[in-house]
């Protein structure tokens, strides 16, 4: 598609998409932090160090200045932004706040910046945090959950969302000539106006990066269930962004299984990660993600034919920045309940709780700790072993399993001549990739052996599961989660614990509030929240059920309300070292993490 015709694609769309952003939602008058284990210097650091993430060639200046098409309000605004679902802490919504050098733009939680080695530009990345920071709202208060879900709608295509609304400020700054002299003057600072037309065309060049991607994600019908708040089909956005965009578009797949976006406290213990299981080694599954959120990656020329050997390969993936980050997250303990805030506890129902746990859920749950000696990644300090429950028997939707399981992809370009690479499935060829972009970042730094050990997760080599289900992971902290299954497909523990037909089938997704009762969100429909529909695809909430009649995806008897309500009980304190559970010592994080944030004063103009 040239230029023009993406431009008129875009434009033809945008004339749809005006049609608004999400509500307002006011701004946080009191902020908590729960006790996680982390100081102020852990969570900045989690929250602000990039991972080499390239929105199409985005510079972080410009989307600090884009203004929002129709108005001259800047899209970057905690006001604007946090409608989309981005966090703030409340002293950013002051005009007067002074950002800080990891902060520069006084941008949410998740949002940085990178600078291009080959340009030196800032380029704006999308960092873990974006996607692993959670927030939920009770009485007036809003209650930070480090590590835990997001409730935005980062990858949403639908009208009025981020991207979108993305696309039409780049559109509207392009074509208005107002609004663009207004842009050029605070991009450019004293290079103006000699470098306007230069940025008129790299600008021109991100919107056609878009728009290309739009295009082809509408007239290929890629993601036909909506993803709503707090969801992403990660594996297939990942498998399309590497093997279809970067490699063959005939390699595009149906992403119809979007997945809850999961919470990341105690997972450097677990032996597999991913909702299925798939995955061993965590710099293999952090480089997947960044590739996924449009790192950049060299694989194939203009015309599908591998690129030299020095040359293949080579990503903006930031490999320190990526062991910081995890590094980081070894320190993160699951969010403890404070009585003071959400309610006191029942010490009864505790106990009775805690024994229908073990007797119903712990052979699932856990945690289960392999012995010194038993365990597959032998140097770490403690390892969870992870239940991958069929799909057959857990009963839940499978088509998030099946997908990963069942794609194809030609992998063929990359070493013509290989016929094991024409039928390939989605785990050993991601594997074969982020392998290859690992070693080659790896020898770039010139790591030693012993920091190779380290990066991989302490030595465990990169490894692919293929078993159709989902892994049980440990419930600690799970409290603050909702909602629940590894689709988002319940809202409350309460509905969980009960029979599949009597589970709500709709409900909104999108508010905050809490509800310590049933455990989950509350159910309010909220202005701009997001219909959760269980009778589409990839969206069934069956299955995981109590219940005395049989079935598919039955796990334990019956329960009274009296019993589901002493499970929630117990589920609020499950790994609170008050009420008995030990909390396990973390590993040492690295000495420093490298400071990519210390650059030009070109971010920070």
């Amino acid at each position: 598609m040239t230029w023009s015709i993406a431009r008129l694609v875009a434009a033809l769309g945008l004339a749809v998409i005006a049609c608004g952003t999400p509500p307002d939602r006011p701004p946080p008058t009191r902020l908590r932090h729960l006790h996680q284990g982390w100081s102020r210097h852990d969570r900045t650091v989690f929250y602000y160090t990039p991972q080499g993430t390239e929105l199409h060639g985005l510079r972080y200046q410009w989307f600090r200045h884009l203004e929002l098409a129709g108005s001259r309000d800047r899209l970057a605004d905690p006001r604007v932004l946090s409608r989309f679902g981005f966090l703030y802490d409340p002293a950013q919504f002051d005009p007067h706040y002074e950002p800080s050098s990891f902060n520069p733009g006084n941008l949410p939680v998740g949002l940085t910046y990178h600078h291009d080695a080959s340009s030196g530009e800032a380029m704006l990345d999308v960092t873990c945090a974006a996607c692993h920071t959670g927030q939920l709202e009770y009485r007036g208060t809003s209650i930070r959950i480090d590590g835990g879900p997001g409730r935005h709608a980062l990858a949403s295509v639908e009208l009025g969302q981020f991207i979108p609304t993305l696309l039409l400020s780049l559109q509207a700054t392009s074509t208005d000539p107002f609004k663009f002299d207004r842009f050029a003057r605070r991009v450019l600072g004293v290079r103006h106006p000699d470098d306007k037309p230069k940025l008129r065309a790299d600008l021109g060049t991100v919107i056609d990066a878009f728009a290309r991607e739009g295009f082809r994600g509408v007239s290929k019908r890629l993601y036909p269930v909506a993803e709503g708040w707090g969801r992403v089909d990660a594996l297939d956005h990942i498998a399309n962004t590497v093997f279809g965009d970067e490699l063959d578009p005939d390699n595009y797949k149906v992403g119809n299984a979007p997945v809850s976006l999961p919470h990341v406290w105690d997972i450097w213990k677990f032996d597999w990660v991913q909702w299925n299981g798939s995955a061993a080694q965590p710099m293999a599954r952090n480089v997947g993600e960044a590739l996924g959120v449009k790192a950049r990656l060299d694989l194939v020329d203009a015309h599908g034919r591998a690129l030299p050997p020095e040359k293949m390969y080579d990503s903006s993936v930031l490999i320190r920045e990526l062991h910081c980050l995890e590094s980081t997250l070894w320190k993160l303990r699951p969010p403890r309940w404070r009585e003071r805030l959400l309610g006191t506890i029942g010490r009864t129902k505790v106990a009775e709780g805690r024994a229908l746990f073990e007797t119903h859920c712990q052979h699932c749950h856990g945690p289960h700790v392999y012995k010194r000696g038993e365990q597959p990644t032998p140097g770490k300090p403690i390892e969870w072993r992870m239940v991958i429950v069929p799909t057959t028997e857990i009963g839940t939707d499978p088509l998030a399993a099946n997908n990963f399981l069942d794609y194809r992809y030609d992998a063929s370009a990359l070493a013509a001549g290989d016929p094991r690479l024409e039928v390939i499935d989605a785990g050993t060829a991601l594997s074969l990739v982020t392998a290859k972009v690992i070693e080659r970042k790896y020898d770039a730094l010139g790591l030693s052996e012993i920091e190779r050990w380290t990066y991989d997760g302490f030595g465990r080599g990169i490894e692919v599961q293929t078993q159709r289900g989902y892994k049980s992971r440990p419930l600690h902290g799970i409290w603050a989660t909702a909602p629940f299954l590894h689709n988002g497909s319940v809202p409350t523990v309460y509905d969980l614990l009960l029979p599949e037909e009597q589970r709500p089938q709709r409900f909104p997704v999108g508010a905050l509030e809490f509800d310590p009762v049933r455990l989950g969100l509350a159910n309010k429909d909220a202005p701009g929240s997001f219909l959760f529909d269980t009778t589409l695809p990839g969206n069934s909430n069956t299955g995981h059920q109590f219940r005395d009649d049989g079935g598919v995806g039955v796990i334990g008897p019956g329960l009274s309300d009296a019993e589901r309500f002493a499970i929630i009980e117990y589920l609020k304190v499950l790994g609170d070292p008050a009420f008995g559970d030990p909390v396990d010592a973390a590993p040492p994080g690295p000495p420093d993490c490298p400071s990519t944030l210390q650059g030009p004063a070109g971010a920070r103009q």
